[in-house]
């Protein structure tokens, strides 16, 4: 069908009909309909496993049938809440800290889900609706926003202004990948917020560094200038405050980067 498009996941043609999505994260039509609104949930499954480093971790391999009629709304939180729950269990038995991408192009309960768990944090949030903003509000669960995913994808910026006054801790970051965010540049990021998502940059900055390290739970050891953490640190060129930082994009104001106590 050439409406529709790849976005951010292995699409494969199975049979007439039929397609072999893997990691599956959005099917999106160019009409900027959500395809997910077309998928018949009920279709084959198969599970697998692989080991990392003597974790194990479950998933699976779903064919799904496109059809034009639209699925239910519930078989289609199902599909992924069997999907969330296998990620939250490879997370409860290793220990590993559990962080999702989730509602970027459509909410389907994600974030309940993930704070119910108590996720680290929860990643993307373009699209939020009001029960997911209520189960973020007073939660420990972190919302890390990536503007320059919107401004590459041409899609909505996540309401900063808006959890951030819903009592949500807020970090920043790029979102690096060649597929949706081709940058790492955190300046910019830090400006998109101010002009895009309606943070301050005292806003930006404090997201950018203390909560984007608890967002990577590693705020113990990063993320501020305390004694007893490591010595990470910027040294910038002259400017006239911190806020020039998010103001002046496109210019490199860092003069000297210390990591660990060594100047790079």
């Amino acid at each position: 069908n050439s409406e529709m498009v790849e976005a951010g996941i292995r699409l494969t043609l199975v049979d007439d009909g039929l397609y072999n999505v893997q990691f599956e994260q959005s099917l999106y039509r160019r009409t900027g309909q959500n395809l997910i609104d077309f998928v018949r949930p009920d279709t084959t499954t198969t599970t697998y496993a692989v080991n990392l480093d003597g974790v194990s971790f479950k998933g699976f391999e779903t064919v799904l049938n496109i059809t034009s009629a639209q699925s239910n709304t519930n078989d289609a939180q199902l599909r992924y809440a069997r999907f969330g729950f296998t990620t939250m269990e490879a997370s409860k038995a290793s220990s590993l800290p559990l962080k999702i991408h989730v509602n970027q192009f459509y909410d389907i309960g994600g974030i309940q889900m993930a704070v119910a768990a108590g996720a680290l944090s929860v990643d993307h949030l373009e699209v939020m609706t009001s029960e997911a903003m209520q189960s973020l509000h007073g939660s420990n669960t972190i919302a890390t926003l990536l503007p320059s995913c919107s401004y590459f994808l041409g899609i909505p910026y996540a309401p900063a202004r808006e959890l951030i006054e819903n009592d949500t801790i807020v970090a920043l970051a790029t979102d690096y990948n060649p597929g949706s965010s081709p940058g790492g540049n955190m300046q910019l990021v830090c400006n998109m917020a101010c002009a895009k998502m309606k943070m301050t940059p005292a806003e930006a900055l404090n997201a950018a560094t203390i909560n984007g390290a608890a967002a990577l739970n590693l705020s113990g050891r990063k993320g501020s200038i305390t004694v007893g953490k490591d010595a990470d640190l910027i040294i910038t060129k002259p400017i006239p405050s911190l806020n020039y930082l998010c103001y002046d994009f496109g210019t490199n104001h860092i003069q000297t980067t210390i990591l660990g106590g060594h100047i790079q």
